[in-house]
C-alpha cells in the first residue's frame, strides 16, 4: 500500500499567535523580535504584511523597520507559542497517532489506511486545516505526498492556508527543477559544495553518481541521494515516543563583548551549573565536553575534548573547558557568546559501573557536593544555595 505522508506547516506562527492575543496588530505589519539591549534584536517571526515589505527571519531589527518603518516589533512570548502548540498536537492526535513534530509549528503525520475513516489525504488535511481554523483561530499549509521530504516540499509549494500535493507518478516533473536548497539539511555550506561540482538542482543530485556524493559529504550524500530521487522511506514516529537524548546543553550571548580570562571563567561556570543540574535531574552524565564560542566578529568556533570518565560535576567539566579554551584562543579575544555542551551521554547506572575502577575520587566529591546542593535547593527554592564566584 502507498504511504500518505501529510506535513504541516502553522502559517507565520509566532507572529500570528501574537495577533490573535492583541486584536489590535491584525492588518498591521508585525515582527517577533528579540531584546535589542542583549543584542538578539532580531527577527524570529513575521506576519504576511510585514512579509510583504520584503521583512525575513534572520534581520535585524535595525534592518527590518528600514524596509518596513511602520513594523511593530513584539517581544516572543515562548510559553504562549507551547501552549498553541500543544493545542494543535491535539487536533493532530485526532486523525492518527504517528505525529512526529519537526519544531513547535511543524509536524508530520502517517494516514495510511485512514480513508475509510477520513477520506482522502487531501480531503484529510482539508479538514484538520479547517479544524486548526475554527478553533483555534490559526491557519496551517499541508502538504501530501509518499514519504516525509516529499511532503514537506509540497507544504512548502502553496502558502498560506492550503493544501499541496505531489504524487508518486509525477514526482520528477514537480520537484527535480527545484534548487537543491529546498532539500531537507542542505544548509549554505552543503549548498555551497553542490554547487561546485555544478550540481544545482534536486535533479542534479538525483542523477549523480551516489558514491560521489559520498565521497565529497560523507554519510550525508547518502541520505541526499535517497531525498532527491523520492526513496527516502523514514517512518513518522508515534506521538508518544520518546527520541533519546544524544547531549545536554547551554549558551548564552552577552550585552557587551567579555574579555578577562576571569570573566570567561565565571560565564563558563554558570553555564556548566546550568547543564550540570539538567544532567542530575534527568539521571545522566557525560563523557566529552564541547566548548562553543562566537567572537566579536562573529565568527563561530567549537572545540571538544573527552573526560577521563562520566561526569555531572560542573567542577569536572570546568577544568577540561579552561583548559580547552587556554589551548584554543588568544589571550584579549572579544567573546560575544559562550556555549556549553555535553555528549556521549549514559544513565548513572551504567556511567557508575564503566567507572568502577577509576581512581579519580576527586570527581565523585565533586558529583556529591552538587547533589547536595540539589536537595537544598528542592526542599528551600533555587535562591537557597549559590556558588560564592558567582555571586553579584
Amino acid at each position: 500500500m502507498e504511504r500518505v505522508i501529510l506535513h504541516s506547516d502553522l502559517d507565520n506562527f509566532y507572529a500570528s499567535v501574537e495577533c490573535l492575543e492583541n486584536p489590535a496588530l491584525c492588518g498591521k505589519p508585525v515582527a517577533v523580535c528579540g531584546d535589542p539591549e542583549s543584542r538578539r534584536g532580531v527577527v524570529v517571526a513575521k506576519n504576511q504584511e510585514a512579509k510583504k515589505y520584503g521583512v525575513k527571519t534572520g534581520d535585524t531589527m535595525w534592518q527590518a523597520m528600514k524596509k518596513c518603518p511602520d513594523l511593530v516589533c513584539v517581544p516572543p512570548r515562548h510559553h504562549l507559542y507551547r501552549e498553541y502548540s500543544q493545542r494543535v498536537f491535539q487536533i493532530y492526535c485526532r486523525y492518527t497517532d504517528r505525529v512526529e513534530p519537526f519544531g513547535p509549528d511543524e509536524a508530520w503525520l502517517d494516514v495510511t489506511g485512514c480513508n475509510r475513516l477520513f477520506g482522502t489525504g487531501e480531503e484529510i488535511a482539508d479538514k484538520i486545516r479547517a479544524d486548526i481554523r475554527n478553533e483555534i483561530g490559526l491557519t496551517a499549509s499541508i502538504g501530501v505526498s509518499f514519504n516525509k521530504t516529499c511532503a514537506k516540499l509540497a507544504s512548502d509549494l502553496k502558502k498560506p492556508d492550503a493544501v499541496c500535493s505531489i504524487p508518486r507518478a509525477n514526482y520528477r516533473e514537480i520537484v527535480w527543477p527545484m534548487s537543491v536548497g529546498v532539500l531537507l539539511f542542505v544548509g549554505k555550506k552543503t549548498r555551497t559544495t553542490l554547487e561546485r561540482y555544478h550540481l544545482q538542482t534536486v535533479g542534479d543530485v538525483a542523477q549523480a553518481d551516489k558514491s560521489f556524493l559520498c565521497s565529497i559529504l560523507g554519510k550525508a550524500g547518502e541520505r541526499l541521494y535517497e531525498y532527491a530521487n523520492g526513496t527516502e522511506h523514514d517512518p513518522v514516529k508515534r506521538w508518544d515516543a520518546q527520541d533519546e537524548v544524544k547531549s545536554i546543553g547551554n549558551s548564552t550571548t552577552y550585552p557587551h563583548d567579555i574579555v578577562k580570562e576571569e570573566e570567561i571563567y565565571r560565564e563558563l561556570y554558570r553555564l556548566c551549573d546550568h547543564v550540570s543540574e539538567r544532567l542530575r535531574r534527568k539521571g545522566l552524565r557525560g563523557k566529552t565536553v564541547c566548548l562553543s564560542v562566537k567572537t566579536a566578529e562573529f565568527l563561530t568556533y567549537e572545540r571538544q575534548c573527552a573526560l577521563r570518565e562520566y561526569t555531572s560535576a560542573p567542577e569536572t567539566m570546568m577544568e577540561a573547558l579552561m583548559q580547552l579554551y587556554r589551548e584554543s584562543y588568544s589571550v584579549g579575544l572579544k567573546v560575544r557568546s559562550l556555549g556549553v555542551r555535553v555528549t556521549h551521554l549514559q544513565e548513572d547506572a551504567l556511567a557508575a559501573q564503566l567507572s568502577l575502577f577509576s581512581e579519580d575520587e576527586k570527581n565523585s566529591k565533586y558529583e556529591q557536593l552538587a547533589q547536595t546542593a540539589d536537595h537544598i535547593r528542592d526542599r528551600f527554592g533555587d535562591d537557597a544555595i549559590c556558588r560564592a564566584l558567582l555571586l553579584p
